[in-house]
Formats: C-alpha cells, sequence, structure tokens
C-alpha cells in the first residue's frame, strides 16, 4: 500500500469499560479523540483547519482540545483532537427504555396538553414580571418624577422658569414638598406596571420563541421585531398609567397644591375611558423604538460581551451592567416622544401653551422653544430607565431561576455544547475526521 502523508489512527473513548469512571458519571456523555500525522510542511487548507482548532482550543473550558508533538524521526508531526461533549441528561438508550415501559402511554403530548401549558408558562412569566416591574419602578421612581417635571416646564408659562436642571427640580421638590413628595403617584404606578412590565416582558420572549431557527439563533431582524411587539403591546396598560401618574407627580407645582391636589380615583372619573387613552400615539412612538433598542441590545450584550454561554451563567453584576448599558441609547434616542407625550398628558395651568395632538406639539416645541426641548429630562430619564429595565431584567432572570416553572416542559435534554463555538469546532472535527479516515482507506 502507498504510504499516505495523512495516516489517521481514531481512537474512541465512549464506553465506559475503557476509562477508570464510574459508568453512571458518564451518563449521556460522549468522547471521541484521533490523532493524524502530518509532514512539516502543511496543504494550505488543512494548515487552516488545524489552526481553527488550535485557536479554539485555547478557550476556556473549551470542550475541543488540540495538541501537536513531533514524530520520533523528526519528519512527521502528531496532531491530537479530542472532543468531549457532555451534553444530554438522558441517553438514547434510558429515552428508548422509557419508552417501552410507556407503550400505553403517547410518545408526545398532545396538542391540548401543549397549549395548556404554553398558556401556563405564559401566565407564569406574567406574574414574575409583574413582581420584576414593581421592583424596578419603586427603585427609580423619584428620578421618574423630577423627569416628568422637567419636560412639562414650558417656557412661555406665566412667571419665571421654575427649575433650572434636574438637580434643581430635586432640590425643590425635597424643600418645599419633603422627601414623601418625591413618591407622588406611586401606588397607580405600582398597580399599573406589573401588568406593563409583565406583557412586555412575555410578549418579547413569546415573539423570541416564535422566530428562533431549529438551532436556537434569532436574527437580529426578528430580536428587533420582538422588541417593538413587545413595546407596543403595552401601550393598552401604559398610557392610563402614565396619564394618572405624570398628573399626579405635576400637583406639587401649583403655588396652592392643597387646593389642587386629588386622587387617582378622581383623576380617572374626570378623564374617562376615552380621555386615560390620551396621547396614546406618542406613547406608541416612545415605546416601540425603546423596545426595539433595548432588548436586541441587552441580548447581545450578554452574549457577546460578557460571553454568557449555555456553560457560563453571568453573574448578577454582569447582568446589571448589561441590562443598564442597554437602557442608555433607548431611552436617550425616545426623549423626544416622550417629551411630546407628556406635554400632551399633562392639564396645561393658565397661560401654558395647549396642544391639540402630536404634530401640533411638535410644530410649537419647535417654533417656540428649540430643537434642544425635545430632550428636556434627557439625563434623568436616562438615569431612570437605564438601572429601572435593569433592576427590572434582573429581577425577571433571577426570578425566573429561582423560582422553577411548574409548566416548564423537561423532555429538552441537551444542554451543552449547542449554540456556541464548540458545536461549530465539534463539528469541523468531525468533518476532518471523515475526511482523513477516507484518505487513509484509499490509499
Amino acid at each position: 500500500m502507498a504510504f499516505s502523508p495523512l495516516l489517521c489512527d481514531a481512537m474512541p473513548l465512549a464506553s465506559a469499560a475503557a476509562t477508570s469512571e464510574d459508568p453512571s458519571s458518564l451518563k449521556g456523555q460522549s468522547k471521541l479523540q484521533f490523532q493524524i500525522y502530518t509532514p512539516k510542511d502543511l496543504p494550505p487548507l488543512l494548515a487552516s483547519k488545524l489552526r481553527y482548532f488550535e485557536t479554539g482550543a485555547q478557550r476556556q473550558n473549551s470542550k475541543v482540545k488540540y495538541e501537536t508533538q513531533p514524530s520520533p524521526n523528526g519528519e512527521y508531526v502528531r496532531h491530537t483532537i479530542s472532543v468531549h461533549d457532555a451534553g444530554a441528561v438522558e441517553s438514547l438508550m434510558d429515552q428508548a427504555s422509557g419508552a417501552v415501559a410507556s407503550q400505553d402511554k403517547t410518545t408526545s403530548p398532545s396538542f391540548l396538553k401543549s397549549a395548556l401549558q404554553n398558556v401556563g408558562q405564559s401566565t407564569f412569566n406574567f406574574v414574575l414580571g409583574g413582581f420584576a416591574g414593581a421592583t424596578g419602578a419603586a427603585f427609580v421612581y423619584p428620578i421618574d418624577l423630577v423627569k416628568t417635571r422637567m419636560q412639562n416646564q414650558r417656557s412661555n408659562a406665566a412667571g419665571e422658569v421654575m427649575y433650572r436642571n434636574s438637580l434643581d427640580c430635586a432640590r425643590k421638590v425635597l424643600r418645599n414638598e419633603g422627601f414623601l413628595g418625591f413618591y407622588s403617584g406611586l401606588l397607580p404606578q405600582l398597580l399599573g406596571v406589573a401588568p406593563e412590565k409583565a406583557i412586555k416582558l412575555t410578549m418579547n420572549d413569546l415573539v423570541r420563541s416564535l422566530t428562533m431557527d431549529k438551532d436556537g439563533h434569532v436574527s437580529l431582524g426578528a430580536e428587533i421585531l420582538a422588541g417593538g411587539v413587545a413595546g407596543g403591546s403595552q401601550v393598552i396598560f401604559t398610557n392610563p398609567l402614565e396619564i394618572v401618574k405624570i398628573r399626579l407627580q405635576v400637583q406639587g407645582e401649583s403655588p396652592n397644591p392643597s387646593k389642587v391636589k386629588s386622587g387617582a380615583i378622581h383623576i380617572i372619573r374626570s378623564l374617562g375611558l376615552m380621555g386615560l387613552y390620551r396621547g396614546a400615539g406618542a406613547c406608541l412612538l416612545r415605546d416601540i423604538p425603546f423596545s426595539a433598542i433595548y432588548f436586541p441590545a441587552y441580548a447581545h450584550l450578554k452574549h457577546d460581551y460578557f460571553g454568557e454561554r449555555p456553560d457560563h451563567k453571568l453573574s448578577f453584576g454582569e447582568l446589571m451592567a448589561a441590562a443598564s448599558i442597554a437602557g442608555v441609547p433607548a431611552a436617550f434616542l425616545t426623549t423626544p416622544a416622550d417629551v411630546i407625550k407628556t406635554r400632551l398628558q399633562v392639564e396645561a395651568r393658565k397661560g401654558q401653551a395647549t396642544y391639540s395632538g402630536i404634530s401640533d406639539c411638535f410644530a410649537k416645541i419647535l417654533a417656540n422653544e428649540s430643537p434642544t426641548a425635545f430632550f428636556k429630562g434627557s439625563l434623568a430619564r436616562v438615569l431612570r430607565s437605564s438601572p429601572q429595565f435593569g433592576a427590572t431584567l434582573v429581577a425577571y432572570e433571577y426570578l425566573k431561576k429561582f423560582i422553577p416553572s411548574p409548566f416548564e416542559t423537561k423532555d429538552q435534554t441537551i444542554k451543552s455544547i449547542v449554540n456556541h463555538e464548540d458545536f461549530q469546532q465539534a463539528q469541523e472535527a468531525l468533518s476532518l475526521f471523515a475526511v482523513i479516515h477516507r484518505a487513509a482507506r484509499s490509499s
């Protein structure tokens, strides 16, 4: 037989008997190691393949290992490539035996059972999202109050400008209304934020799951779509909540706040059902872009910057940082829509400008104030939105982690190397193994 420079010595180590490990500890695991001998000067294609394995093997906790060693006579180089997949919780034999033991039962959930599980899981996520949203809202509510008052400050109102900047606003609220003044309107916020944040988080998860490919990947376009749908779907809760909240927040600005102070119930009755959705168009212009920016940015920061993987969970600090950083561009870029929404929803006092709609509000702010007026309260909005959504998402993820869902299906067993670099490297290693094997057989 003619000598081939690509000799392959395959050594599969799948059998528990071939190792000193306890066979039960290898349940659902597979190992493969093979060696190839090559001359020192490699063909470009093979050299590129081997460099790929060498680079990948340097990653921490890589499932693909690569080593080289010169042969005793120095003419050839031995390349050892190992793949270790500790993925499945249950082996195929266990699944097969389980199927035999339950012949009288269906091997897959019925349509009704599956539908009920999906409804139950969505409800569970909705409740967790509600608790997480209330946590985030209470955490940053004083900043939200300052933001609202800054945005409602109209340059053509009678008298002098009330606040020079956000810090001046915070000082005057503390001096004139006391510490509790920062929490005016908190109760309707907490009552409304639970369904608002819950439906946003639930819809984002739902659309992502529906647009996910068979390998578990979600394209950037689908991520933006999921975020936009999530933002748009929450407006049914957001708008009534916002209009009641901001009217309560600005009551303290009146020269005689005790005369004009009214509760949430009085505001709801005076507005009526249609009045509660005043400014809904501006609310959509704010919430859809916000979520379309925020959710993809959060997902990519976790995966691409902080290195989240199935075998590497992020710490609390990393999750909080990813969520907070993602909130900065989302909050700042949507401030103009938030300013217009606030102006439309706050009841104008005597001497203040009034607006008939989004375009009228935009034109009057641009004509009577300046383009920078559209970014009033942007600092307070960033300082509020970024940590608020950070606290909300971190609380949501930790609640899901520590409170297991009773509706989650248990039949997804492969966990480890799917959907990240190890999967690709394992596929390349097996492909190379097949090529070398065929070359050796034909020599």
